[in-house]
């Protein structure tokens, strides 16, 4: 799978299955030592109502599927601006 499939994708918060939108860009946070990923990173951009820039940690990705990305981001809920 591309960087530019999972863009695409629609994010699903999966503890309080809601719909967070589709991203359309993504970028990656990944360990230089290990090449793991750590981090799926959404930039803001002037078009999502919710602002600010959303970081989830590659272990709350739950399930990346054919149309969506379902997430645990429950306690990323405070740290997102406008939520």
């Amino acid at each position: 799978m591309l960087l530019s499939d999972i863009s695409r994708k629609e994010i699903i918060d999966g503890s309080h299955a809601e719909k967070l939108g589709m991203p359309g860009r993504i970028e990656l946070d990944i360990d230089e030592n290990s090449g793991r990923i750590k981090e799926l990173i959404i930039p803001s951009t002037p078009f999502r109502k919710k602002g600010g820039e959303w970081k989830f940690h590659w272990q709350d990705i739950l399930k990346i599927g054919e149309d969506v990305i379902i997430i645990n981001a429950g306690k990323y809920q405070s740290n997102r601006p406008g939520v």
